[in-house]
């Protein structure tokens, strides 16, 4: 069934319930726009031509219980849609991201598995007031996590980044953000690269990544950092230059 959809659902639909469904070999296994109030559940799609899993423009759903693998692009995506869940997904071998959500406001990612992408394993811009704790994310070919294109009022709490060809945690724009009880372990780049600022980060612990394990650039402004844990460890603050 290549250059087809799995489901396709589109134009204000709401209380759509996709449930205890495999889908195969589609183009993209499962692509809404403008879906609202519905719950994708209990669903594996595989070795799609593009995303596995695709919501765009789709506010106040839940993705859980989802595992997307082996597809062309990402495994799981969500564009500019608002108060999204996306909880218990398994997220590997895709040949783009993980998971990859865009312009959104109050997501929240929990309790997901982003492992052995062809792309960055958690891949966050423009959103603003993400939740994302308790993930494992590991062995993707670029950055672990990557948060980019601003947005502010994020939460990063108790979430595993190792074994990524880039940094584990590469935070680059963003303001108020918390960063609580998280490792960054045998990445192949930083630890944690960071440029956001007025943000806190506690108890994180940083070890065995190939460059620094905390690295500070000098536009994070206004960051304090308590208590992180660096192990075989150089803090660098980068100079203006």
């Amino acid at each position: 069934i290549t250059n087809n959809y799995g489901i396709y659902a589109y134009g204000g639909r709401t209380g759509i319930v996709v449930r205890k469904l495999q889908i195969y070999q589609a183009y993209r296994g499962i692509y809404w726009t403008n879906v609202r109030n519905s719950r994708i559940e209990m669903v594996t799609t595989r070795n799609s031509a593009a995303r596995g899993i695709h919501l765009g423009g789709s506010d106040t759903n839940v993705l859980t219980h989802i595992t997307s693998s082996n597809n062309g692009d990402a495994g799981v995506s969500v564009d500019s849609s608002d108060s999204v869940t996306v909880i218990q997904i398994e997220s590997f071998d895709n040949g783009g991201e993980g998971i990859w959500l865009n312009s959104g406001d109050s997501m929240a990612l929990l309790n997901s598995r982003s492992e052995g992408n062809a792309a960055i394993g958690v891949h966050l811009t423009s959103v603003t007031g993400l939740i994302m704790a308790e993930n494992t994310i590991r062995n993707n070919r670029l950055e672990g996590v990557l948060l980019d294109g601003g947005g502010d009022g994020h939460i990063f709490r108790e979430n595993i980044s190792a074994g990524n060809k880039g940094d584990g945690f590469a935070l680059s724009i963003g303001a108020k953000i918390r960063v609580e009880r998280n490792l960054s372990a045998q990445n192949d780049s930083d630890g944690f690269d960071v440029s956001v600022t007025n943000s806190v980060f506690i108890q994180n612990a940083s070890e065995s990544n190939a460059l620094y394990q905390f690295r500070l650039a000098s536009s994070a402004s206004g960051d304090k950092i308590t208590l992180i844990f660096i192990v075989q460890a150089r803090l660098k603050l980068l100079s203006s230059s």
